[in-house]
């Protein structure tokens, strides 16, 4: 493990010595030109860069409504269907219910209950429904 360690710190220093010897050996018109190329890399504030094209609000907002609106009418029909399902499945315990009892088939076919529930109501509410 150290001998990597040495490796790789005297691979770093043969490059580092060459990169320096190869700056030394400029001439002085080149070295001028990179020390102001580098002063006004330095100078420039990073805070004014600006910000990817992809990643800017205004690229991914029109996506992200659609794919909003997309998931809430999922939503909705999936709560749509399950209340459905919920309806139908009470409405036929309800016909099963009435077949098992014949007292309650009778109740429900006859006329006057309605009459009845009717007034119930009526008297409850204050009007009627």
């Amino acid at each position: 493990m150290q001998d990597d360690f040495d490796q790789k710190n005297t691979f770093e220093n043969k490059v580092k010595t060459s990169l320096d010897q190869s700056a030394q050996s400029l001439d002085a018109d080149t070295r001028k030109r990179l020390a102001d190329i580098r002063r006004q890399a330095l100078s420039t504030q990073t805070s004014h860069a600006k910000p990817a094209r992809w990643l800017a609000l205004s690229h991914w907002l029109p996506t992200a409504s659609l794919a909003f609106g997309i998931l809430l009418a999922l939503i909705f029909i999936a709560q749509q269907k399950m209340q459905g399902d919920i309806n139908n499945g009470q409405e036929q315990i309800a016909a099963f219910e009435m077949l098992h009892d014949a007292d309650d088939l009778e109740t429900v076919i006859d006329p006057d209950f309605y009459l009845w529930a009717d007034e119930q109501l009526a008297n409850e509410n204050g009007h009627a429904v």
